[in-house]
């Protein structure tokens, strides 16, 4: 039987250079977007008006009934520009559509994260978890949305839908 040998030296490789300096590359782009608020659509030199047609294009698919064109455009503008919340509201809207009601749900966490004022992202996000069976996360979500409507009148009707979607939970 022969005996195992271990070894402190650092296994020696052959990387190419060129494949070197893109994944320093890659680890300075993560930093800026992770650490410095840059987004991808930064380093793809994405303008404003692009992720607004983007956007514009994701609503128009939304209206049009296409859940699946929806998400790819939303996912799309997700992916350039993650601290923009319409696309991740969009982007729940059209998996809560497509039945994909847990990702639907992870959307729209993203969602609360970035705009935690705004209750509707909680309510459909209660929508969802009862439509995938999960009642107890669904009324978690509902206390969470009627929290963010409390003295605002602007979100009355979100409070109604809320409070009798909890009642029929009861």
């Amino acid at each position: 039987m022969a005996e195992a040998t271990t070894s402190t030296e650092e296994p020696e490789f052959d990387i190419d250079p060129e494949k070197a300096a893109f994944f320093e590359g890659v680890e300075e782009i993560a930093h800026a977007i992770a650490q410095e608020g840059h987004t991808h659509g930064d380093f793809m030199n994405v303008q404003p008006e692009e992720l607004e047609a983007a956007y514009a294009q994701g609503c128009m698919f939304l209206n049009q009934r296409q859940w699946s064109k929806a998400e790819e455009m939303f996912k799309l503008g997700a992916y350039l520009d993650h601290y923009d919340e319409r696309f991740w509201l969009g982007l729940g809207l059209a998996r809560q559509q497509n039945k994909q009601y847990m990702s639907a749900v992870n959307a729209y966490a993203v969602f609360v994260n970035l705009t935690p004022e705004n209750p509707i992202a909680s309510f459909r996000a209660a929508e969802c978890l009862i439509a995938a069976n999960k009642p107890v996360e669904a009324e978690q979500a509902l206390h969470a949305a009627l929290a963010f409507c409390e003295d605002t009148p602007e979100h009355a009707q979100i409070q109604a839908r809320a409070e009798a979607l909890l009642a029929s939970l009861s």
